[in-house]
């Protein structure tokens, strides 16, 4: 998924509970989620991979950090993309513009 332009950025919709839910029903990306409130500006795809493995490792049985940073690249940045949370440039392996807050992770 490309970034759009300055001129074309998404806005962030306000989640429905039952989108909520979906975001936060996979362990990579409820990581990805928590990783993305924790910081401000620009963060890497293998910064927040390196993260998301480290916690998720044991309990999901995942391989390697690369499994886990191609999952994190080709479906769960660009869904959080999708619903304006994140504004991730794939051809730089960067989110460069980051709007998760607390109220997404919220129960």
């Amino acid at each position: 998924m490309t970034s759009p332009d300055n001129g074309d950025r998404i806005q962030r919709q306000q989640l429905q509970e039952s989108e909520r839910h979906e975001l936060l029903a996979d362990d990579v990306r409820r990581e990805a989620l928590s990783v993305l409130q924790r910081v401000d500006g620009t963060v890497t795809l293998m910064d927040i991979a390196h993260t998301v493995w480290a916690t998720t490792a044991v309990r999901d049985d995942q391989p390697d950090i690369e499994s886990v940073q191609i999952r994190l690249h080709h479906a769960h940045l660009p869904k959080l993309e999708s619903y304006g949370l994140i504004i991730y440039d794939a051809s730089r392996k960067e989110v460069v513009e980051n709007r998760v807050d607390g109220d997404v992770l919220a129960p």
